[in-house]
């Protein structure tokens, strides 16, 4: 049965419409209970740096309140740099949903790219098990599922990271399927896995790091446009890449200054220890960058300032460092840090090595919600609005005993849904080949985020959280078509 039949089958059910209702306000859940947006250190800043831009294209400074430099939110790396670790394209995004309804804008922005993803993958999946179920029943009940998870705290939130599910999404879909979407599915998950990876630095090594899997399930689907998947993809992680060079030609013809991205390959490789001890091994050596940050680290015995958090941002003479640093000495180990990487590992492979399985396997298990409700600390950095978002406390933020109540519960939801999915995947006839294949390339997604987040990042429970929600939302929807289709 042909893609437009399957789809018209979908579309009769529309009496199923009904389940979106609840969905949609178990989605909006959080942020209809706090009363306000969620928000992080950086969120703020994303805003700023959108208003800069906005006003650079000619437009007037937002109203209600703050503008781009309030409370010095978008600082530069230093003189004559700029950081290039925000995304300008998230950054531009929020600015303007602020200016054309605050916060609420870009809750519903969040949503709304949340119910186009799966959406996306309902039309597919569906009509490749060939269900006879209503699409609004498999769109609702499965966010239902997810909103008993992380869900709704990210579409509350004012950071980037509802779009890595997207990704996710969008990536296992094309490396299952693509050969057998139409041009207008095609063209959807291009555009969302474009503009997923363009919204977070973080998502252009996620894609890189699974473009050799996309290409593996694609091939074992079959010979037929096999390359048709990782040419996709590769499209997509190319697309980041080039935001990143035009960021920096932008950069240096604009302000006249360089674009870097912050070292925070350097300073996980310190904080595990490998780093440290080539440093100290070492250093002093002109011709080694980095020894300039292990210069302004020898300052102080404070261990805290050998993590990775105090090494990238803090300020104080006894816990800081690379901001610590001139500028021209910050863009030289920043731009190093991948040589650093490489030295690092030659000359200590096994405790390297270690140290990423150990860091993949921490991030792996962590899923709590708390950082996205904000905490004191992040309450006393930011201002209190910036253009026309409010960032206070909230219902939610007041008190944070219910947070202990809550991660057990969530604990409990994620742990099922991973049993019930790996039993229908390892059950034979329960699924569809493609919906098994899908199932196991969304699994490797949050193993590919845990990986980037944890080994090169710093593990936080943020990063697991915002990807976490897709296990109850897969296992609902695999349970929802684990019939095999009659008509093959």
């Amino acid at each position: 049965m042909g893609a437009g039949a399957d789809g018209a089958r979908l579309r009769r059910g529309s009496g199923s419409r009904l389940w979106l209702a609840p969905a949609l306000l178990a989605g909006l859940g959080v942020w209809l209970m706090n009363g306000a947006v969620l928000f992080y250190f950086d969120s703020p800043a994303y805003l700023a740096q959108g208003e800069r831009i906005l006003q650079l294209l000619g437009l007037p400074p937002g109203g209600g309140g703050g503008t781009a430099g309030a409370g010095g939110v978008a600082a530069d790396a230093g003189d004559g740099l700029v950081n290039a670790t925000r995304s300008t394209v998230y950054a531009l995004a929020v600015a303007a949903l602020a200016r054309l309804g605050g916060g609420g804008a870009i809750v519903a922005a969040n949503l709304a790219l949340t119910l186009l993803a799966a959406w996306l993958a309902i039309r597919v999946l569906a009509r490749e098990a060939g269900t006879c179920r209503p699409g609004g029943l498999l769109l609702g009940v499965p966010l239902l599922a997810a909103s008993a998870g992380a869900l709704p705290f990210y579409i509350a939130y004012v950071m980037p990271d509802i779009f890595t599910p997207v990704l996710l999404i969008v990536t296992a879909l094309l490396a299952v399927l693509a050969r057998r979407m139409s041009f207008f599915e095609i063209l959807l998950a291009a555009s969302l896995g474009i503009l997923a990876v363009l919204s977070h630095v973080s998502h252009i090594p996620i894609v890189a790091a699974l473009l050799p899997a996309v290409a593996l399930a694609a091939r074992l689907g079959g010979r037929a446009r096999w390359g048709l998947a990782p040419g996709l993809v590769a499209l997509i992680l190319l697309a980041g890449l080039a935001e990143g060079q035009a960021f920096r030609a932008a950069a240096k013809s604009v302000a006249g200054a360089e674009a870097i991205y912050y070292p925070f390959l350097t300073a996980r490789l310190i904080e595990d220890g490998p780093g440290w001890r080539y440093l100290n091994a070492k250093c002093p050596d002109p011709e080694l960058a980095t020894c300039a940050l292990h210069a302004v680290l020898m300052r102080s015995d404070d261990p805290y300032r050998l993590t990775a958090s105090h090494i990238i941002f803090q300020r104080r003479e006894d816990l800081g460092s690379f901001q610590l640093l001139p500028p021209e000495e910050q863009a030289r180990v920043a731009r190093a840090q991948y040589r650093f990487f490489v030295r690092v590992f030659l000359w200590a492979p096994v405790s390297t090595s270690l140290a990423v399985v150990r860091n993949t396997l921490q991030q792996a298990v962590m899923n709590d919600v708390g950082m996205t409700v904000p905490d004191e600390a992040v309450l006393a950095s930011v201002p209190e609005r910036v253009s026309a978002v409010e960032f206070g406390p909230g219902r939610l933020g007041a008190s944070r005993g219910w947070l202990g109540v809550l991660e057990p519960v969530h604990g409990t939801v994620y742990a099922l849904s991973l049993a019930v999915i790996l039993w229908l995947v390892a059950m034979p006839g329960r699924l569809a080949g493609a919906l098994r294949g899908f199932a196991a390339m969304l699994l490797l997604g949050i193993l590919a985020n845990a990986f980037v987040t944890g080994a090169v990042s710093q593990p936080a429970d943020r990063y697991g959280a915002r990807v976490i929600w897709l296990l109850p939302w897969l296992a609902a929807l695999l349970w929802m078509l684990r019939e095999r289709r009659q008509d093959v």
